[in-house]
């Protein structure tokens, strides 16, 4: 999957392949460096006080159609874990991004689940 290839970038090669990547899935994305140069300050913003990533755990898996998701995901890290969501868009046979957001609000995880179970 796009999200399971992120987390095997971003594991294996680093923040920078990991979010090119994402990117590349989505040539209307791809062509904004600006949206790329700001994920990436992030990420290598919170990586230096959060620690070591181990593992990513998927919380949420919301097939909207058979063409657009939203997924969320923890990354576990030393520190503390990330919360990440991707937007998937499904326009003929293949996924691709149209949003990859991510913070340290974890209670909005626990808002996510609520959410789910109603």
């Amino acid at each position: 999957s796009v999200a399971d290839s992120f987390f095997y970038y971003f594991k294996n090669k680093g923040v920078e392949h990991s979010i090119q990547y994402i990117f590349r899935t989505n040539k209307y994305l791809s062509q904004n460096p600006e949206i790329i140069n700001t994920l990436k300050g992030k990420f290598d913003k919170a990586l230096p006080i959060i620690g070591r990533f181990h593992r990513y755990e998927k919380y949420l898996d919301k097939r909207v159609t058979d063409t657009f998701a939203h997924l969320g995901y923890l990354m576990v890290f030393d520190r503390q874990p990330i919360k990440i969501t991707f937007t998937l868009y499904k326009p003929v046979d293949k996924w691709q991004v149209q949003d990859l957001r991510f913070d340290d609000k974890i209670e909005d995880v626990i808002k996510d689940l609520e959410n789910k179970v109603k």
